[in-house]
């Protein structure tokens, strides 16, 4: 229960963000490759994060990986939300939070206007406030 809270404040510290951007694609938006959600989660999950591109017209993308192998784990994250159809409008606006559970690592990729809005610094922030939840 502690990793969907987790997930979730994530979600919701994400939505005191304001950016200006359209409407977003239909990608989905909880990809968990390692099955740590249980399906009803991920569906919670889902729900929240389309409902947070309606209101923020930003993406919202959490993406949590067995293992990325060598790979390092920002370069990752923004890969992955640049090459698989992710962002809202013309720049592209949105926020990815990866979690590599083989190394034990997290990575938060911004695009287009959330760059400006969720700076390196408020990253961290936020992660200082979850981190200990993620353990579980």
């Amino acid at each position: 229960m502690k990793k969907i809270a987790s997930l979730l404040i994530i979600l919701l510290l994400v939505t005191s963000l304001t950016v200006t951007a359209f409407a977003s694609g239909g990608s989905p938006k909880i990809i968990d490759n390692a099955d740590v959600l249980s399906a009803s989660e991920e569906a919670k999950l889902e729900t929240m994060a389309v409902a947070l591109v309606s209101k923020y017209d930003m993406d919202v993308v959490i993406l949590v990986e067995d293992s990325i192998g060598l790979n390092d784990v920002t370069d990752y994250a923004d890969d992955y939300f640049d090459f698989n159809g992710y962002g809202v409008g013309s720049k592209h606006s949105g926020v990815l939070l990866l979690l590599d559970m083989d190394e034990r690592e997290w990575a938060i990729s911004t695009c287009g206007d959330t760059i400006d809005a969720l700076t390196d610094y408020g990253q961290e922030q936020i992660m200082d406030e979850v981190l200990e939840y993620l353990g579980d």
